[in-house]
Formats: C-alpha cells, sequence, structure tokens
C-alpha cells in the first residue's frame, strides 16, 4: 500500500513538471525567436520481487519520474515588422551577446540600441559582430554579425531571456551559409494545438493520479484503524 502511494506520488510530481513545461512554452507563444520544449517519463530503476531473498518471482517500479528535457531547435517562421532594430538570422545560427557573464547565444533578434549608439538586447548585452560590438549608423549595422552554430545543440542550456549558455561539448564554431534580414523577426517555434492538447492530457492524469491517492490513501486509514479491531 505504501509503495502505492509513492507510485501516484511521483506520478503526481512527474505529470506537474510537464504540466509546467508546456504552459511555458504556451506563454512564450509570441516571443521572438523562442524554442519550445519537449520533456518525456521515464521510471525509476525497477527492484526486483522475490520468495524468501531467493525465487525470483517479478519486477515492480517504484514510480514515474521526469525524463531528459529537450529543446526543439526547429527554425520558426520570418515576420516582417519594417522595425531597423529587429533581425532574423536566416539559417541555423545564433546572434552572440557579450554579458557580464560572459558569451550568451540567442535566435531573438528583437534589439535596441543605447545610449552610445550600440544594438543591445532588452538588458543592455551588446550584440557582436566580426569585428567587436555592433554600432548602429543612419539605422544599419556598421559590420557583420558574428554568428555561430554549434556541433552538438544537446548542450545549450536555457538561463532565461531567451538566452543559451554553451558548455565545451556543444562545439561551436563560425557559422557559414547564414545571412541576416533587418526589418524581420523570427517567430516562437511552439506549436500551439501539440501543446493545448499536451496540457489537457497532462491535466487529466494528473486527476487521476490524485484520485488513485485518495483512495489508496483512505484504505490505508481503514486498515489501521478497523482491521484487527476487537468489537
Amino acid at each position: 500500500m505504501l509503495r502505492g502511494i509513492y507510485a501516484s506520488n511521483t506520478g503526481l510530481n512527474a505529470i506537474q513538471y510537464k504540466i509546467d513545461t508546456v504552459s511555458h512554452n504556451l506563454a512564450n507563444v509570441n516571443t521572438p525567436g523562442f524554442k519550445e520544449q519537449k520533456t518525456s517519463f521515464t521510471t525509476f530503476k525497477e527492484a526486483l520481487l522475490t520468495i524468501n531473498g531467493e525465487e525470483t518471482i517479478g519486477d515492480i517500479s517504484h514510480g514515474a519520474q521526469p525524463g531528459k528535457t529537450k529543446t526543439d531547435f526547429t527554425l520558426g517562421n520570418f515576420k516582417e515588422t519594417g522595425r531597423k532594430l529587429d533581425f532574423a538570422v536566416k539559417g541555423d545560427a545564433f546572434f552572440v551577446l557579450q554579458t557580464p557573464d560572459g558569451f550568451k547565444y540567442t535566435r531573438s533578434g528583437s534589439f535596441q540600441k543605447d545610449r552610445d549608439g550600440y544594438l543591445v538586447d532588452k538588458k543592455g548585452n551588446r550584440v557582436l559582430g566580426v569585428a567587436g560590438a555592433i554600432r548602429i549608423t543612419k539605422g544599419k549595422p556598421d559590420q557583420k554579425f558574428r554568428l555561430v552554430a554549434f556541433q552538438n545543440k544537446d548542450y545549450l542550456v536555457k538561463t532565461g531571456e531567451n538566452l543559451y549558455n554553451a558548455a565545451p561539448q556543444a562545439g561551436v564554431y563560425p557559422a557559414e551559409k547564414t545571412d541576416v534580414l533587418q526589418g524581420y523577426l523570427e517567430t516562437s517555434n511552439v506549436d500551439v494545438i501539440e501543446n493545448v492538447s499536451d496540457l489537457i492530457i497532462s491535466a487529466r492524469n494528473y486527476s487521476l493520479n490524485s484520485r488513485a491517492l485518495t483512495v489508496q490513501d483512505r484504505i490505508l486509514g481503514k486498515t489501521v484503524n478497523e482491521v484487527g479491531t476487537i468489537k
């Protein structure tokens, strides 16, 4: 009985993680360059059941846990804005930003111009070009953007504000055969229908697990309080 309660509880935790991930995707449907995340479930290591510690009669799972969460780097669509400080990378590459914590990478090209004329993101991090930080002169960048690609995007880690850190295993290198469109933004790649469907299914599964947990708790309470009671 306690094992059943534990399994139901781990199921609730895993489903809540799924709901949080999907909700985050849907909240960023209109965020330029946002890449949706997808998660899966896995079971805790299964244990073998034995008789008197000898004969194996089967195995049992100890519940579920969130599996690996992956970012879907599929390109979004390009939307014309006409704004001179909006840029979109046409190709599999990332903008490079200079931040207090080192280089960060992003697909979002919704930039601003600071009081010194430098192209920056909304946090004031400067966008880098091939010869240093980019300045906007007469409505145009004063140099080409420094664009990079990665050998293994599994080692890109989201750090918030649509930025990524790159572990050494990511294998950063200068991007080729890419272009930057001015006056355009890349839309998010969130599939609204798929995510809403996942949210509905996850909410139902959460409700079922919650009911199962309640039933098992009642049975356990009845067992403790009534079984074996002398009347």
